[in-house]
């Protein structure tokens, strides 16, 4: 190792002895660092994604700068055959030339790490993609400097030589990505997804921003590292040898093509990897295995994909990255899940002329092979019978078979040429248990693969339960005037219900959902397994007494409550907001438990502006923006980090809440364990709901309010009271329920009362019902949605489908700092750091003098 220390020395020392090597290190520090330092308090996401996407094209060009005096000045200052005459192996001066320029390299990376402790000091980023990042950086660099020091052996100018290691970087990166793999598959057929996966240095590089790192990537780059030190070797050796060069290019063309094929064979491969991500995003939940675990016999997955020849190119390594997925998952579950794939032929849906000849017409126009009728007369009988056989093996084809199951190829975009196709293919996953219908994903693309996970576990947990979760669903309705309620009755029309989408969103999750009115037409059905109360107004004592009585016999219950309804009128140009109180009519049932629904209007400093219409012209542009602080804006500070309902969530809007009491004393009497979901902000109050609001009372002022945060979504579980335990069971309200028709629905009869059967169950609390209102359920931006879902999912199956469901990406934004803090960060990767590596540049030029100086002094020679 002595010798190849000896020349990295050597190399090192002639490096830093000329003032162009700091100037390469500035402006490498301050290029790469530029583009993000000036964005990222513009984002607010302390996150690096834009540095290492910038990062891999710096390197490229730096490396080429750096290593292009290797060989080249060598052969300029006269010293390269002295250096051949050196006691060392030609792999030893490859190896020190090599060391040295990925040394400068690595050295200038490092220095950019004040970025990360940047944005550690103004949030709370992800540590794996981060350190992921700088690996794979750091592999590319040793990638890049081997190929520039190689290019710089092969001529005598330096910037020939740079060229070379440009175009060769760039290229490499360029070919990596999707883009231009693409647009190159698309006049010559595969070829861009070949040189993607083999010489293509972006799609390896990326892995390692996500915060992974795979076998197989890292092998990518110490292939090519050591095929280019290789060649450079046996460069050196054949140069001794006159009229080599023939010998020379057969070796580098071979060399090339084994690096090509080493890089597709460990790519082909499915090897370890380590998930370094925070949230262990792309590392199976044990909450996965878990449900498999419960499965008494292995589930079984197929995947129904088009052939990768087929595929367009974006597609094409969309088997691959299935496949990988279900083999974790199979070795992971020690077999409960048991996968195959089946590659589906779009042609044997396809009826050609001549076959649709053959068969005929059925009655109902379908194809058959029954009362087969010539249309094309003339046509030769020995074609005819070809096209009946090719036909009747269409009809017996999995594909014909698996089409009425549902099983359909879908459109993708497809680039050939110069022009932009559709084209359909295959891309399905059946899972199946016993003897139930096989359930479908569909159609599983690359933007799903990140929730490929939760839906097979959503999938399995469903289909390995004796039937779906059935939950029975009862909404309030909106506040109407009794006389216009009648009128919408009589005319057979709906009345209009502010809560429709809850029961769409739980059916499309495979829920079976009973949706009743809780009145003697529509009673709880017999065998639910979950009940789902939102907004309730003025309910009766039989219907209390139905509640009741589920959450006392352990149902697991969710209750969305409201206690005031909010009105915004126009007056001018100003917007007057006036509340009015709802009937929840649930406080008995909450008190006997150790809970209540706050009488007074919570305000919150965190708070979103909503468009709402005014009934005035400004509505056709949408409405007037009201932010008052009874939009109550649920941040991730005020969420319970420790539950699997809240800890991946975004941010949720509570609107016209109200906080929850929590009596921890009675709740303890009876053995009843709380848990907090969601918090108000530390800045919010309550406000008195007996007189109207006034405008001091939508500040947040510490001195008159009690400004503290305040639960507004409760988790409990044990076992309940029934405050109408010893009451007689009421009867139903004689209530008259007309149908869509017009016509009254008959009542169910009334069963005799059944005896009460107390069991342990689960509630969950929240004081606003108006979160899970239309237009708020789907609202991207927001995680009212996934909250109930982690809900009902947390009332239906176990939690371990919410451990699956929240493997999500921890939301990492921040609040902007002060301009002083701005201006620090900023200034201290592009002026600080790059000022301390002039200031130590100058500092060894002048030690250096002073070391020459009393050198000659010492030896009597002038300076």
């Amino acid at each position: 190792m002595s010798p190849i220390l000896t020349i990295a020395r050597r190399e090192l020392a002639a490096m830093f002895r000329a003032p162009l090597a700091y100037v390469f290190l500035v402006l490498f520090l301050v290029v790469s660092q530029l583009p993000h330092v000036l964005t990222v308090f513009a984002q607010g996401q302390a996150e690096l994604r834009l540095f290492f996407d910038f990062l891999p094209w710096c390197i490229s060009v730096f490396a080429a700068l750096v290593t292009m005096r290797s060989w080249a000045e060598e052969r300029q200052d006269n010293t390269y055959e002295m250096l051949l005459t050196f006691p060392m192996r030609d792999r030893h001066l490859v190896l020190g030339k090599w060391i040295a320029a990925f040394a400068f390299l690595a050295l200038g990376i490092v220095c950019t790490a004040t970025l990360a402790i940047m944005v550690f000091a103004v949030g709370r980023p992800d540590a794996g993609p981060i350190v992921g990042g700088y690996i794979g950086a750091l592999l590319l660099a040793a990638a890049s400097t081997a190929a520039g020091v190689f290019f710089s052996g092969l001529t005598r100018s330096q910037l020939l030589a740079a060229l070379l290691s440009l175009v060769c970087g760039f290229l490499s990166l360029l070919v990596g990505t999707e883009m231009v793999a693409t647009l190159v598959d698309a006049p010559l057929g595969g070829l861009g997804t070949a040189l993607r996966s083999t010489i293509g240095a972006w799609s390896h590089y990326a892995v390692f921003t996500r915060g992974v790192i795979e076998v197989y990537d890292i092998a990518f780059f110490v292939i090519w590292t050591v095929v280019f030190l290789h060649l450079n070797t046996l460069f050196l050796a054949l140069r001794r040898t006159a009229g080599s060069w023939p010998q020379m290019l057969a070796a580098t063309a071979l060399g090339l093509g084994c690096g090509m094929l080493g890089s597709r064979l460990v790519g082909e491969g499915s090897l370890a990897r380590a998930d370094l991500t925070e949230d262990k995003l792309y590392t199976l939940s044990p909450g996965t295995l878990a449900i498999l675990a419960q499965a008494k016999v292995p589930v079984q997955v197929k995947y129904y994909v088009s052939p990768r020849d087929v595929m367009p190119s974006q597609y094409k390594s969309i088997e691959r990255e299935v496949v990988d997925r279900l083999n974790e998952l199979q070795v992971a579950s020690h077999g409960s899940l048991q996968f195959s794939v089946i590659h589906m032929n779009l042609e044997n849906l396809v009826v050609t002329p001549e076959e649709e000849a053959a068969a005929g017409e059925n009655e109902d126009g379908s194809l058959s092979l029954d009362g087969a009728a010539k249309k094309l007369e003339g046509k030769d009988d020995a074609k005819l019978d070809e096209a009946k056989k090719k036909l009747a093996d269409k009809e017996k084809s999995i594909e014909r078979r698996l089409l009425e199951k549902g099983v359909k190829p879908f459109t993708v975009q497809s680039f050939e040429a110069t022009e932009t196709s559709s084209k359909l293919v295959y891309s399905t996953l059946g899972i199946a248990y016993r003897e139930k219908d096989e359930e479908f994903i569909t159609p599983v693309v690359p933007q799903r693969l990140s929730e490929l996970e939760y839906l097979l576990a959503n999938t399995v947990a469903k289909i390995t339960r004796p039937r779906p979760p059935k939950v029975a669903l009862v909404t309030g309705e909106e506040p109407m005037d009794p006389q216009l309620k009648m009128m919408y009755q009589r005319m057979g029309q709906k009345i209009p219900d502010p809560y429709t989408q809850i029961a769409e969103i739980l059916r499309r999750e495979k829920f079976d959902v009973a949706k009743v009115k809780l009145s003697a037409q529509e009673p709880l059905p017999e065998d639910y397994d979950a009940l789902i109360v939102v907004g309730p107004v003025s309910l009766d004592d039989r219907q209390k007494w139905e509640i009741s009585r589920a959450l006392a016999e352990g149902r697991p219950t969710l209750l969305a409550l409201h206690r005031f309804t909010w009105d915004y009128r126009s007056q001018g140009r100003n917007i007057t907001v006036k509340h009015e109180e709802a009937d929840p009519s649930l406080d008995e049932l909450l008190a006997a438990n150790g809970l209540g629904l706050s009488r007074d209007i919570l305000m919150d400093a965190s708070k979103r502006g909503l468009t709402v219409p005014t009934g005035t012209a400004a509505d056709i542009f949408g409405g007037m923006t009201v932010d008052v602080p009874m939009h109550v804006f649920v941040t991730k500070g005020s969420m319970n980090s420790d539950s699997a309902l809240t800890q991946r969530l975004s941010s949720i809007l509570y609107l016209w809440g109200s906080a929850i009491e929590v009596d921890g004393a009675k709740l303890s009497a009876n053995d009843l364990k709380p848990t907090v979901l969601l918090s108000s902000s530390e800045k919010s109050w309550l406000v008195p709901a007996t007189r109207p609001l006034k405008q001091i009372d939508l500040v947040p002022d510490g001195k008159e309010k009690e400004l503290k945060p305040r639960p507004i979504a409760v988790m409990v579980e044990g076992q309940f009271k029934d405050p109408t335990a010893e009451q007689p069971r009421p009867n139903w309200s004689p209530k008259m329920e007309l149908g869509p028709d017009g016509r009254p629905i008959p009542s169910m009869p009334d069963g005799p009362e059944r005896p009460a059967v107390p069991a342990k169950g689960k509630l969950i609390v929240t004081g606003s019902a108006r979160m899970w209102s239309d237009g708020f359920l789907g609202a991207q931006q927001l995680g009212n949605g996934m909250l109930l879902l982690n809900c009902v999912d947390a009332l239906t199956l176990d939690e371990n489908l919410l451990k699956v469901r929240s493997k999500q990406p921890t939301d990492r934004s921040f609040e902007r700092p002060s301009t002083t803090t701005a201006i620090l960060w900023t200034l201290t990767p592009l002026v600080l750091v790059p000022l301390v590596v002039i200031i130590v540049g100058v500092g060894i030029s002048v030690l250096r003098f002073r070391r020459r100086e009393r050198w000659n002094q010492a030896h009597g020679r002038n300076s």
